[in-house]
């Protein structure tokens, strides 16, 4: 999908750069999917990789 994406704006003559990351992506595609996602992002959470209260520098 996300190559889909990038096809079509490189077809519209749109400029964008991808970012290079270490980073570990999540997704949720499927229900099964949520614990394992939502574990990962408590462990970020303890970490200090986040705040839990994502938007709270706002």
């Amino acid at each position: 999908m996300i190559f889909d994406i990038a096809d079509e704006m490189l077809k519209d003559g749109v400029d964008y750069t991808v970012l290079p990351t270490d980073d570990k992506w999540f997704g949720v595609t499927y229900k099964e999917d949520k614990p394992a996602v939502v574990e990962s992002f408590r462990k970020l959470i303890a970490d200090g990789v986040y705040k839990a209260d994502l938007y709270s520098d706002l």
